[in-house]
């Protein structure tokens, strides 16, 4: 009976946080890749793009897992392509 409740825990809350923390890295690290890309990329200008820090770590992230959490996306026992499915209306959403 122990172990029903261990794993109940584990699909109630861990999982859950575990999917928000790997978005939150995803995000972030996507961000960064954008501006890297564009800076190297976009030479011929002598521009040099930034976020600053506040918007990079907190308000884009935010914005996006809005948009995540509107649509459901962590709800418990669903199959991985309807997580996926949730995640790519979310994020065409937010664009």
């Amino acid at each position: 009976m122990g172990t029903s409740n261990m794993q109940r825990a584990w699909q109630i809350w861990l999982l859950p946080a575990l999917f928000f923390i790997f978005d939150y890295a995803a995000i972030v690290l996507a961000e960064h890749t954008a501006i890297v890309l564009r800076n190297v990329l976009d030479t011929w200008a002598n521009a040099v793009y930034t976020i600053p820090p506040v918007y990079q770590l907190f308000w884009i992230p935010a914005f996006f897992m809005l948009f995540l959490k509107v649509n459901h996306t962590y709800q418990s026992q669903q199959p991985i392509v309807e997580i996926v499915r949730k995640i790519f209306y979310s994020v065409s959403a937010g664009c």
